[in-house]
């Protein structure tokens, strides 16, 4: 099976959003592809369209956990400690 349709990209955004913004984090971008393996039952393999999509979905997921971190945010400084831890 192929990561392709937008349906399964939303899915794995969605999950390394939640991922990210409830604290947690990979040490590695292999850990990353097993996480991504697991949420959409499809083999994430380095080097492959897969794994392209999947480095897609972290980086938007990112994105979107940082995003509510700001909302979030009492104050400037509180939105900037946790980003700040995020990206730890």
């Amino acid at each position: 099976m192929q990561l392709s349709t937008d349906e399964q990209l939303q899915q794995l955004t969605d999950a390394f959003a939640v991922n990210f913004a409830q604290g947690g984090g990979f040490t590695s971008i292999v850990d990353a592809r097993k996480y991504a393996s697991e949420v959409l039952n499809v083999p994430v393999r380095s080097g492959s369209l897969e794994a392209k999509l999947a480095e897609e979905s972290i980086e938007s997921g990112l994105v979107r956990a940082a995003q509510a971190i700001l909302a979030e945010a009492d104050t400037a400084r509180d939105g900037f400690d946790r980003l700040v831890n995020l990206y730890q």
